[in-house]
Protein backbone atom coordinates (compact mmCIF):
# COMPACT_ATOMS: atom_id res chain seq x y z
CA UNK A 1 0.00 0.00 0.00
CA UNK A 2 1.59 3.37 -1.07
CA UNK A 3 0.75 6.32 1.28
CA UNK A 4 0.74 9.64 0.16
CA UNK A 5 3.04 12.17 1.43
CA UNK A 6 0.97 16.01 3.02
CA UNK A 7 1.82 17.66 -0.16
CA UNK A 8 0.81 14.95 -2.99
CA UNK A 9 -2.68 15.37 -1.82
CA UNK A 10 -2.51 18.98 -2.18
CA UNK A 11 -3.46 19.59 -6.22
CA UNK A 12 -3.71 23.10 -6.17
CA UNK A 13 -0.45 24.79 -5.14
CA UNK A 14 0.55 26.03 -8.65
CA UNK A 15 -2.94 27.24 -9.05
CA UNK A 16 -2.69 29.25 -5.44
CA UNK A 17 0.86 30.46 -5.89
CA UNK A 18 -0.50 31.77 -9.54
CA UNK A 19 -3.86 33.61 -7.72
CA UNK A 20 -1.23 35.74 -5.27
CA UNK A 21 -0.51 38.86 -7.80
CA UNK A 22 3.15 39.82 -5.81
CA UNK A 23 6.02 37.45 -5.43
CA UNK A 24 5.56 38.58 -1.29
CA UNK A 25 2.68 36.75 -1.12
CA UNK A 26 3.53 34.07 -2.75
CA UNK A 27 6.68 33.56 -0.89
CA UNK A 28 4.73 33.66 2.02
CA UNK A 29 2.89 31.07 1.23
CA UNK A 30 5.52 28.92 -0.11
CA UNK A 31 7.53 29.18 3.66
CA UNK A 32 4.07 28.24 4.73
CA UNK A 33 4.07 25.20 2.94
CA UNK A 34 7.54 24.07 3.99
CA UNK A 35 6.93 24.91 7.63
CA UNK A 36 3.56 22.79 7.46
CA UNK A 37 5.84 20.03 5.68
CA UNK A 38 7.78 20.53 8.85
CA UNK A 39 5.35 20.07 11.02
CA UNK A 40 4.09 16.86 9.00
CA UNK A 41 7.43 15.49 9.03
CA UNK A 42 7.60 15.56 12.60
CA UNK A 43 4.76 14.13 14.02
CA UNK A 44 5.31 11.34 11.73
CA UNK A 45 8.77 11.08 12.97
CA UNK A 46 7.22 11.56 16.94
CA UNK A 47 4.83 7.89 16.13
CA UNK A 48 8.04 6.25 16.47
CA UNK A 49 9.03 4.91 19.89
CA UNK A 50 12.42 4.78 19.83
CA UNK A 51 12.98 2.81 22.94
CA UNK A 52 11.21 -0.50 21.40
CA UNK A 53 12.56 0.04 18.13
CA UNK A 54 15.76 -1.10 16.68
CA UNK A 55 17.63 0.94 13.68
CA UNK A 56 17.06 -1.55 10.94
CA UNK A 57 13.28 -2.35 11.71
CA UNK A 58 11.09 -2.25 8.82
CA UNK A 59 7.98 0.00 10.13
CA UNK A 60 10.34 2.65 10.66
CA UNK A 61 12.21 2.70 7.18
CA UNK A 62 8.35 2.94 6.13
CA UNK A 63 8.01 5.76 8.15
CA UNK A 64 11.51 7.15 6.72
CA UNK A 65 10.03 6.56 2.89
CA UNK A 66 6.61 8.82 4.28
CA UNK A 67 8.93 11.92 4.75
CA UNK A 68 7.85 15.02 2.79
CA UNK A 69 10.40 17.15 0.46
CA UNK A 70 7.50 18.05 -1.98
CA UNK A 71 7.24 22.06 0.00
CA UNK A 72 11.28 22.51 -0.15
CA UNK A 73 11.25 21.18 -3.88
CA UNK A 74 8.92 23.89 -4.46
CA UNK A 75 10.60 26.65 -2.78
CA UNK A 76 13.81 25.68 -4.89
CA UNK A 77 12.00 25.71 -7.46
CA UNK A 78 10.44 29.59 -7.25
CA UNK A 79 12.19 32.00 -9.10
CA UNK A 80 10.90 35.24 -8.50
CA UNK A 81 9.62 37.48 -12.17
CA UNK A 82 11.97 40.17 -10.97
CA UNK A 83 15.14 37.71 -9.64
CA UNK A 84 16.89 35.62 -11.49
CA UNK A 85 17.78 34.14 -8.28
CA UNK A 86 15.64 31.51 -7.27
CA UNK A 87 13.87 32.52 -3.46
CA UNK A 88 15.65 29.45 -2.19
CA UNK A 89 18.94 30.54 -2.73
CA UNK A 90 17.81 34.14 -1.85
CA UNK A 91 16.30 32.09 1.52
CA UNK A 92 19.52 30.31 2.01
CA UNK A 93 21.75 33.70 2.38
CA UNK A 94 19.44 34.58 4.97
CA UNK A 95 18.34 32.19 7.27
CA UNK A 96 21.94 30.90 8.72
CA UNK A 97 22.37 33.92 11.12
CA UNK A 98 18.95 33.31 13.41
CA UNK A 99 18.89 29.97 13.25
CA UNK A 100 22.36 29.09 13.88
CA UNK A 101 22.40 30.66 16.72
CA UNK A 102 19.46 28.85 17.72
CA UNK A 103 21.33 25.56 17.13
CA UNK A 104 24.40 27.04 19.27
CA UNK A 105 22.22 27.17 21.76
CA UNK A 106 20.65 23.85 21.68
CA UNK A 107 24.29 22.72 21.20
CA UNK A 108 23.46 20.98 17.71
CA UNK A 109 26.62 21.94 15.86
CA UNK A 110 26.44 19.27 13.09
CA UNK A 111 25.46 21.74 10.26
CA UNK A 112 28.79 22.78 8.36
CA UNK A 113 28.98 26.72 8.81
CA UNK A 114 28.72 27.24 5.20
CA UNK A 115 25.81 24.49 5.17
CA UNK A 116 22.19 26.45 4.84
CA UNK A 117 19.59 25.11 7.04
CA UNK A 118 16.79 24.73 4.64
CA UNK A 119 19.32 22.77 2.05
CA UNK A 120 20.60 20.74 5.32
CA UNK A 121 16.86 19.36 5.77
CA UNK A 122 16.17 18.72 2.23
CA UNK A 123 19.52 16.98 1.45
CA UNK A 124 18.98 14.64 5.35
CA UNK A 125 15.41 13.64 4.03
CA UNK A 126 16.45 12.32 0.58
CA UNK A 127 20.26 10.70 2.19
CA UNK A 128 17.57 8.80 4.85
CA UNK A 129 15.08 8.02 2.18
CA UNK A 130 17.67 6.46 0.26
CA UNK A 131 19.46 4.61 2.92
CA UNK A 132 16.26 3.63 4.09
CA UNK A 133 15.64 1.55 0.65
CA UNK A 134 18.98 -0.70 1.45
CA UNK A 135 17.45 -4.14 3.15
CA UNK A 136 19.95 -5.38 6.03
CA UNK A 137 22.11 -6.72 6.86
CA UNK A 138 24.34 -3.65 6.41
CA UNK A 139 27.59 -5.23 5.76
CA UNK A 140 29.52 -2.62 3.82
CA UNK A 141 27.39 0.19 5.11
CA UNK A 142 29.00 1.70 8.88
CA UNK A 143 26.14 2.28 11.47
CA UNK A 144 23.31 3.70 9.52
CA UNK A 145 21.99 5.38 12.91
CA UNK A 146 18.12 5.70 11.31
CA UNK A 147 17.13 6.39 14.63
CA UNK A 148 20.00 8.93 15.72
CA UNK A 149 19.29 10.36 12.02
CA UNK A 150 15.66 11.02 12.82
CA UNK A 151 15.92 12.46 15.90
CA UNK A 152 18.81 15.16 14.85
CA UNK A 153 16.33 16.08 11.70
CA UNK A 154 13.51 16.73 14.26
CA UNK A 155 15.53 18.97 16.35
CA UNK A 156 16.18 20.82 13.03
CA UNK A 157 13.06 21.03 11.62
CA UNK A 158 11.62 22.25 14.77
CA UNK A 159 13.69 25.47 14.44
CA UNK A 160 12.79 26.46 11.10
CA UNK A 161 9.53 26.04 12.30
CA UNK A 162 10.06 28.31 15.61
CA UNK A 163 12.37 30.99 12.92
CA UNK A 164 11.32 34.17 11.41
CA UNK A 165 11.67 32.97 7.86
CA UNK A 166 10.40 36.17 5.73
Amino acid sequence: MEVSSLFSIFKGVDNTLAKFNDDVNRRKYLVFLVKMECRYNIDLINSISFSKSKDNHLELRKIIQMLSVEALNRLMEYTSEKDSESFFISKLLEIPGKVRQEFNKKAFNKIEENDPILFNVYKRILVLKSLSQIDPPYECLKDLRFKMRLKNLREVMIVIIKSEIK
